[in-house]
């Protein structure tokens, strides 16, 4: 009497349904991946529509695009030089100090503790040197600001304490809760590219009557403000190449 072989799967076949699984499993995980990336990118070029919109209204009010009162922080950034091609929520580089300043002065935030109250007009006028009415309370162009842009030291962590303004720049205190507000983070959870440079360089141009010269024609892209997202790239080789994934208003 021939012997029945018993049921189940050959060791081939197993290994070829964990191989197919596993296709399987990673082209969801790369659909997934550009799926997140595109919803993160779309949801950038919105917020950078509403940041526009909210300079253009701070202009209105102001006569000048958010800046720093020492024209130090944004008017020096340039995102046509390595400077303004790796995005870094450090409190000394460019992009934090001028995304600060952009903050502040859309919210009012001057102290960042996600509140416009009077403590900021008191901020500001000692940032200017000068005292403050009683009753300043900044104008807030942004009331609907999300919370996740807020950028703090730990995104994980409520918002606490206060950011001191100083001579040229706001300096988070570290030295405990790492809860201030010190930039404008984008979807990938970078820092926000802000910059008045070729604004500067126009205003040179038309005080001084002195053509520009090369290099200061190439800083900047717009004779109002630079406002970008690089979207996680982060290499500064062949940067025109890179500046081709970032979401701009340029």
């Amino acid at each position: 009497m021939k012997k029945r072989s018993s049921p189940g799967f050959t060791l081939v076949e197993l290994l070829t349904v964990i191989a197919i699984i596993l296709i399987l499993v990673g082209m969801v995980m790369v659909t997934m991946s550009f799926t997140s990336s595109k919803a993160a990118r779309t949801r950038a070029l919105t917020e950078i529509h509403a940041l526009s919109a909210a300079c253009e209204s701070y202009k209105t009010d102001n006569g000048n695009y958010p800046q720093d009162q020492n024209l130090t922080d944004s008017p020096n950034l340039d995102p046509n030089s390595t400077n303004g091609a790796v995005t870094s929520t450090e409190p000394g580089s460019y992009y934090c100090k001028s995304a600060f300043w952009l903050y502040a002065c859309l919210t009012g935030d001057y102290n960042g503790d996600g509140v416009t109250d009077q403590q900021d007009g008191v901020a500001l006028y000692t940032y200017w040197g000068i005292s403050a009415p009683d009753h300043l309370v900044p104008t807030n162009y942004l009331p609907d600001l999300r919370d996740d842009m807020k950028g703090r030291r730990s995104m994980n962590l409520p918002i606490t304490g206060t950011t001191a303004i100083g001579s040229n720049m706001p300096t988070p205190d570290l030295s405990g809760q790492p809860g201030p507000i010190y930039y404008l983070a984008d979807p990938f959870g970078g820092c926000y590219g802000y910059s008045t440079v070729k604004s500067k360089n126009l205003a040179v141009s038309q005080s001084t009557g002195i053509p520009l010269t090369a290099a200061q024609q190439a800083q900047g892209n717009n004779p109002t403000f630079d406002l970008w997202c690089t979207c996680g790239t982060h290499a500064v080789d062949n940067l025109p190449q890179v500046q081709q994934s970032w979401v701009k208003n340029w």
